[in-house]
């Protein structure tokens, strides 16, 4: 079995070892070397296999993302479409737009230009 384990120096005064996963998660053992701080790693998991102990791997379907349950779900709302199209930096699209009250003000994004259509370039 093959488990995570950082090992880092302690200031010049040894090493220190410490679980990254599965049975290992939570232990550190300190030693003069590193092989010396992972053998005290190593027999702190053999003390939980022994103390009963096991590792296991859940395997999850993929299709069990929670966010898929919503996807899709403005599907059939009037105003997605024309704020999809017009969602870009710099759009000019708001919801009286959309509604077809005319230009009621834009939204721009900040640093973009504010001018309207009938503007044209500056």
């Amino acid at each position: 079995m093959e488990i995570p384990v950082i090992v880092e120096p302690l200031g010049g005064d040894g090493y220190r070892a410490t679980g990254a996963g599965g049975l290992s998660v939570g232990l550190t053992a300190e030693g003069a070397t590193p092989a010396e701080a992972m053998d005290r790693l190593v027999a702190q998991v053999q003390t939980r296999l022994k103390a009963g102990a096991t590792l296991a791997q859940l395997t999850m379907a993929a299709g069990t993302a929670a966010w898929k349950q919503d996807a899709g779900y403005l599907r059939d709302e009037p105003l997605y479409e024309p704020w999809r199209r017009g969602k870009g930096v710099g759009s000019r699209f708001c919801l009286a737009d959309a509604q077809g009250q005319g230009n009621v003000g834009n939204v721009t994004a900040p640093g973009t230009s504010t001018q309207t259509d009938a503007e044209g370039p500056k």
